[in-house]
């Protein structure tokens, strides 16, 4: 099997597990409401980075781990830009394609089933857009493929988890199993981002940190799992109930782990 059908079967596993629950975008929640819901505090989060973008008619995005679509569709909806959302997971896609199709904006929005690192374009893009998507790879790799793929004053926004401190032994332990079941490669300081932007090119602008409005999302829905392990456990069986439970339930527990929102332009 390969990295990216790995990592799109890990993702459809996620999706499988807390689909339910969490909604087709498996990305935080933004949270500023005491009686949100999980669709309500992610799609809150995908209009905090659409907002971020500053693109409108006329204008291509490229949305880089487009997932399930989200992203894509309310950038089309709400700025009348282009948008391409490159991706490794056909599922995903194929929802993508229903949601663009049901907001009316299928004819702005095309999905790509490809590992951005290897993907080309003829014209660069007005913008780029990455949500949660870097912990999947390395720094210092995709950001020169952005680089290239952005057009010169070009806008970045990336939205995603970070290290707000080194993780200990414990923090590790009990972040390895979350970072293993989305066959993540790392979660990266806000610096490091910082470093590899200069270094490919980008000049950063802003960095907004969200840590207080997202480390809800994963306490929430280990209440949720728990309160519902009954159904949990006849859909998976109760070992894997418990593992899956108690997965969340520790990476709920790394507080090291904050997000951020980085945008930067192209040098």
């Amino acid at each position: 099997m390969t990295e990216s059908s790995t990592l799109a079967t890990a993702y459809d596993r996620v999706g499988d597990l807390v689909g339910e629950h969490w909604g087709d975008d498996l990305h935080y929640g933004y949270w500023d409401e005491p009686d949100d819901d999980f669709r309500a505090a992610t799609a809150r989060l995908t209009r905090e980075v659409v907002a971020r973008l500053g693109t409108g008619p006329g204008q291509r995005v490229l949305d880089v781990g487009c997932g399930c679509g989200g992203p894509a569709v309310e950038i089309a909806a709400t700025t009348g830009a282009e948008v391409v959302g490159v991706d490794v997971n056909p599922g995903a896609l194929e929802v993508a394609r229903h949601r663009a199709r049901d907001a009316g904006v299928e004819h702005l929005v095309e999905f790509v089933l490809d590992d951005v690192l290897r993907a080309s374009w003829p014209e660069p893009f007005d913008a780029v857009v990455a949500v949660e998507s870097t912990p999947h790879f390395d720094l210092d790799a995709l950001y020169p493929v952005l680089w290239r793929l952005s057009r010169p004053g070009g806008r970045l926004v990336v939205e995603t988890p970070c290290t707000r401190r080194p993780l200990d032994a414990a923090a590790r332990r009990r972040a390895a199993g979350f970072l293993d079941l989305l066959r993540a490669a790392r979660i990266h300081r806000v610096d490091e981002h910082l470093t590899a932007l200069r270094d490919a090119g980008f000049e950063p602008a802003e960095v907004e940190d969200i840590t207080s409005n997202v480390r809800p999302s994963f306490s929430r829905l280990a209440r949720v799992l728990a309160a519902r392990r009954d159904d949990l456990t006849r859909r998976v069986g109760r070992v894997e109930a418990d593992r899956v439970i108690a997965l969340f339930t520790d990476w709920a527990s790394v507080t090291e782990v904050g997000g951020a929102v980085l945008t930067a332009h192209r040098r």
